[in-house]
């Protein structure tokens, strides 16, 4: 048995921090390492398949999250999600975020929540950008023959829709969202 092994780079001190804590979390810290650096410099391994997150990694879509989970409390007259709980939350699947920021509310108004949440996300799709460079990193790789992934929390839908918008789906060989866990 081959026991997989990952690196994790970021030209973010904090992101990198974050990943390493969330490695600890997960219990694959052992198998985990992380450079800072850009896919360019520092980076000499030869790799099978390189994984991207989308939101946050890919694209900044992180205050039109925040945004539309307050929204969508706002909606059923919920207590709001501070900016950093909703923050929090970002990287998991929606049915999953929605259950930790929302843990007393039954499983009707969650459903409830996670319509409402979509619908305002859908209103904030055209401010949601690449960040600066990602697409050149993407294309750059995809000509260097990786292989490229993303694993996300968004919804095959939502990923497709993305794929469409930024024009980059056709350079990912391979996709696994939420949903389809």
């Amino acid at each position: 048995n081959l026991i997989s092994t990952g690196l994790g780079v970021d030209i973010s001190m904090a992101c990198l921090e974050a990943s390493s804590l969330n490695a600890v979390r997960s219990d694959v810290s052992n198998r985990a390492r992380f450079v800072l650096s850009n896919w360019f410099e520092n980076i000499n391994e030869k790799f099978d398949l390189i994984v991207f997150d989308w939101d946050g990694t890919l694209v900044d879509s992180a205050d039109s999250i925040v945004f539309s989970l307050q929204g969508a409390a706002r909606d059923l007259g919920v207590t709001e999600p501070s900016n950093e709980e909703a923050r929090y939350v970002i990287g998991l699947g929606l049915n999953e975020a929605i259950r930790n920021l929302f843990p007393s509310l039954s499983s009707q108004k969650l459903n409830v929540i996670s319509d409402r949440y979509r619908h305002h996300y859908l209103t904030q799709n055209k401010k949601i950008s690449l960040y600066k460079g990602a697409s050149d990193v993407i294309k750059a790789l995809h000509a260097k023959s990786f292989l490229l992934a993303v694993a996300t929390g968004k919804s095959r839908a939502g990923l497709n829709r993305s794929f469409k918008s930024s024009g980059l789906g056709s350079f990912f060989h391979a996709s696994r969202c939420a949903d389809e866990t």
